[in-house]
């Protein structure tokens, strides 16, 4: 009888010790998956930054140039302007497409 104690208690104390090691190994799975997705938010924002900046400049630079050729600076910036209200009216007409891609892409990294 002692022999199935002794045994027992083994066998619990090893189901312990794996139950512990589960939810430790679970942890730092879930820290590693929370960094790498937040590193790769932070480069994605960085680099939309440095997008932006171009875009902006390279903006102010196409309206002067438009501007310049149908002789007055305002048209330049209105036909730039158009332009940028015409990409807004399709990304918010396409907005549920990117919030289920953005939303899959963010899943599939948790769960890789």
């Amino acid at each position: 009888m002692e022999f199935k104690t002794d045994t027992s208690q083994a066998i619990l104390e090893k189901v312990e010790q794996f139950s512990l090691d589960s939810i430790a190994l679970l942890k730092l799975k879930s820290v590693d998956k929370t960094g790498e997705i937040t590193s790769n938010i932070v480069a994605s924002l960085v680099l939309l930054l440095a997008i932006l900046f171009f875009t902006l400049i390279l903006s102010i630079a196409v309206s002067f140039w438009l501007g310049d050729l149908l002789g007055k600076v305002y048209y330049g910036f209105l036909i730039v302007t158009s332009f940028y209200a015409i990409i807004v009216v399709i990304l918010f007409l396409s907005q549920s497409w990117i919030k289920a891609h953005v939303n899959n892409s963010i899943i599939n990294r948790m769960l890789s």
